[in-house]
């Protein structure tokens, strides 16, 4: 049974990795630290170099899903000479010791004449917050170092504050949020485009004023940035926010899915499965809620544990994996591995708990679910079947 479950979860890898096209992203130079500097010397560009560890998961993210890009490499390429060094092995020990590197992945900009950290940056994070990253090296006065020193010495302008926040927010700061509030506290206004934008992308979750103030001011903010985006934002801050919080909002498209939600997450936090996995049945004919943005949320809560799961009673079980099975009838992401894996784990561990106790595995898990999707299968549901 194990080697037929690992058999399925590589071809869902397979699948994972061949839906994604071939890319030409970063080049790394292969050479040792000081042939990285001639070199970068000869060429008139500033060192790049990922310090990274074999243990470190962003790390690997970020080699795999951010470096590969074509777009990030047309820029990298152009401007840096790349490093990838091991902050645990060889020269790598002491460039980590000597640029005091402490978390991983940490990114630094360097000048090869002087051997300076122009910019350092770190953290998991997307294309655009890595591409940043890129033009702040590469921008006289824009680098983290020269930045740094200028709010230090005070007497900057709301210009310099707002490249001082997208440069933090490219670095994923936890100051951001600060930053932000003393930005409009300087005469910025959330109705200015730009600052919009750094709202809508640095500034996440309920832990702020802003989001009330959308709220109140939804017909004006609408009509300046369309109802599409001002919808997006709320329903994104929104999205695990309780329940309470949400009903007292403005109308917003996205509002009734995330109340929904929190209904759903709150009988699955419960041990309520069955419940909540009726719950999301019940809602097939309503268009205001998302199902494949519910089956992708609800993995998580109805993972299977082996060893704390024993304390279970078999038919909470069997429910969770109900719950797993819809998931992955319903996650038909190519990319998402993880919600297949789930259920694969799930399936092994009831087939195991029946044949330990004696039990049955209900004939209703044999057959294809009650809603969603009814084949086992990684196409979209929009995507008809090419005619022969």
């Amino acid at each position: 049974m194990k080697k037929i479950l690992f058999a399925l979860l590589l071809i869902f890898v397979n699948l994972s990795l061949t839906a994604q096209p071939r890319t030409s992203g970063i080049r790394f130079f292969e050479g040792t630290w000081d042939e990285a500097l001639a070199l970068a010397r000869s060429e008139g560009k500033t060192v790049f170099i990922d310090f990274y560890t074999e243990w470190c998961g962003p790390c690997l993210t970020m080699a795999l899903g951010v470096f590969t890009l074509p777009e990030v490499g047309e820029v990298y390429n152009a401007r840096f000479i790349n490093l990838k060094i091991d902050a645990e092995k060889g020269e790598g020990v002491e460039l980590a010791r000597r640029y005091e590197v402490r978390s991983f992945p940490t990114f630094l900009f360097v000048d090869p004449a002087t051997q300076q950290v122009i910019h350092r940056s770190g953290s998991n994070k997307s294309a655009e917050r890595f591409l940043h990253d890129a033009f702040c090296a590469s921008t006289p006065g824009r680098g983290s170092v020269a930045m740094e020193a200028r709010k230090a010495a005070g007497g900057y302008d709301a210009q310099f504050l707002k490249e001082y926040i997208l440069m933090k927010d490219a670095a994923r700061s936890r100051e951001v949020p600060e930053l932000f509030a003393e930005f409009l506290d300087a005469g910025a206004d959330l109705r200015q485009p730009d600052v919009w934008a750094i709202y809508v992308t640095a500034i996440t979750g309920l832990d702020n004023p802003y989001l009330q103030q959308v709220s109140d001011g939804y017909d004006d903010f609408a009509a300046i940035f369309g109802r599409e985006a001002v919808d997006a934002k709320l329903a994104d801050a929104t999205a695990n926010a309780p329940e309470q919080v949400i009903a007292s909002l403005c109308d917003f498209a996205g509002k009734e899915h995330n109340i929904f939600w929190q209904r759903v997450s709150r009988l699955l936090r419960d041990g309520r499965f069955g419940e909540a996995l009726q719950m999301v049945y019940d809602s097939y004919d309503n268009p205001a809620v998302d199902q494949h943005d519910i089956a992708d949320r609800m993995y998580y809560q109805v993972r299977i544990f082996p060893s704390r799961d024993n304390e279970l009673p078999f038919e909470t079980v069997v429910d969770k994996v109900r719950c797993l099975r819809h998931v992955a009838y319903n996650v038909y992401d190519r990319e998402k591995v993880y919600p297949h894996f789930e259920y694969a784990v799930g399936l092994e561990y009831l087939i195991g708990r029946a044949v330990r106790e004696g039990r049955q595995i209900p004939p209703e898990l044999l057959a294809a679910p009650q809603r969603g999707q009814r084949d086992y299968n990684l196409r979209h549901p929009a995507l008809k079947l090419k005619p022969r």
